[in-house]
Formats: C-alpha cells, sequence, structure tokens
C-alpha cells in the first residue's frame, strides 16, 4: 500500500513526523501539488488542508484514490474526513484492505502494519513468532491473544492453542501434522486432528464465501 502526504509547505517536517508511527510495510511519500499525481500510484492521498485544485485532479483520475483530509466534515465514498487521524487511520486502513486486511503490531512505541494474506503462520513460545511467505520472520512482545484478535478467519486456522496458519498455504493435512507449500509441517497431537482438520475447512469455506 502506498501512502501520499500533502502537508502544508511551512509544516511538511511536522506532518511527516506524526505519520512516522505509520511506516514499514507501507510506503509513506511526501509530494506537493505540482507534482504528476498519477504518477505517484498511491491507494490514499492524505492533505493536512483542502486544496480543491488537488482533489479535483484526483477525483478525475480513472481510478480515484481515497481521499483524506484532516479536519473536520462530512465523509463519503472518496472524500474521508479525519481531524484524529492518527487514531482513525488504521481503521481507514482496514477498510480498503478488506480483501487483505492488515495485523498492527505495537513494537518500541510504534505501529507496524503487515498485509496477513503475506503471513504463512504465528507461533506463542515465551514471545509471539511471525513467519512469512517471503522467509522472513519477526518476533513480538505482544500478547498472543491480542494478536491474534486481529486475524481474519477467512485466512487463517487454528492449530491447538498456540498456532494460527494461513490456509491458503497448506498443501494436506495429516494425522498430525499441517503440511505447507514449502516442506515445513506443522506437528500436533493426534487426538486434535479432527479438530484441526474442521478448523481448516471451516476456513476454506469462509474464504470461498462471497463477500
Amino acid at each position: 500500500m502506498k501512502i501520499c502526504l500533502f502537508p502544508h509547505p511551512n509544516t511538511a517536517k511536522r506532518f511527516s513526523a506524526l505519520m512516522s508511527d505509520f511506516r514499514s510495510e507501507i510506503d509513506i511519500e511526501i509530494c506537493f501539488p505540482e507534482e504528476n499525481l498519477k504518477e505517484k500510484n498511491a491507494d490514499i492521498f492524505i492533505l493536512e488542508e483542502e486544496l480543491p485544485m488537488v482533489t479535483e485532479r484526483l477525483l478525475s483520475m480513472e481510478t480515484p484514490p481515497v481521499i483524506v483530509i484532516v479536519k473536520s466534515g462530512i465523509s463519503n465514498r472518496q472524500i474521508r474526513y479525519l481531524p484524529d487521524f492518527t487514531k482513525q487511520l488504521p481503521k481507514l486502513l482496514d477498510e480498503i484492505n478488506e480483501h487483505n486486511p492488515l495485523l498492527q503490531l505495537q513494537q518500541k512505541n510504534q505501529r507496524y502494519f503487515y498485509h496477513q494474506k503475506d503471513i504463512l503462520y504465528l507461533q506463542k513460545d515465551k514471545s509471539v513468532s511471525i513467519y512469512f511467505r517471503q522467509g522472513t520472520r519477526i518476533i513480538s512482545k505482544q500478547s498472543f491473544q491480542k494478536i491474534t484478535k486481529q486475524l481474519d478467519e477467512r485466512i487463517f486456522f487454528a492449530v491447538g492453542s498456540d498456532v494460527f496458519v494461513n490456509a491458503e498455504y497448506v498443501s494436506r493435512l495429516s494425522a498430525d501434522a499441517v503440511w505447507l507449500q514449502n516442506g515445513q509441517s506443522i506437528l500436533f497431537p493426534p487426538e486434535q486432528s479432527e479438530q484441526v482438520k474442521n478448523a481448516y475447512f471451516k476456513t476454506k469455506y469462509l474464504c470461498n464465501l462471497p463477500t
């Protein structure tokens, strides 16, 4: 996801700092009215103030982006007014990413956002390990319950009480393991086999429901 910020020229540095909590998997760029907006290919444009000429150009695009104006006003489908946008932006991002929801993590007083469909599985140990399809892993000190509460049930299913797996990357189920497409296996007690299979097929069913 890409976000373009349109701060007032006199406050660009302050506005950029205000958005620093959201810098991670999301590409954030400062831009100005004289630039070619179409070349930005941004999903969201955030304006610190009303810029009629900018919003007119954005709305005239073949596929208009979401426009967020940081002030009070009556929102509509294409223009959102978020006076308290640092608190409301995560919810807006989730709405925009309805088909690829975000996982929000708090690390050292900063918020990071990750696309849930990029996650292979999450596992609880002393901390929470999150494994990505690209082969990377991150460790979070947040509670497992707080993290897994955000997970989309159309994407993840539980394997016991300590693991959640992305059903899209499952190649097969056996009597005591979930096998991933990369050849990795996640073991569970054989007596949980029926429970794991039911959870997997429920997720696959929900994934195929029309939205």
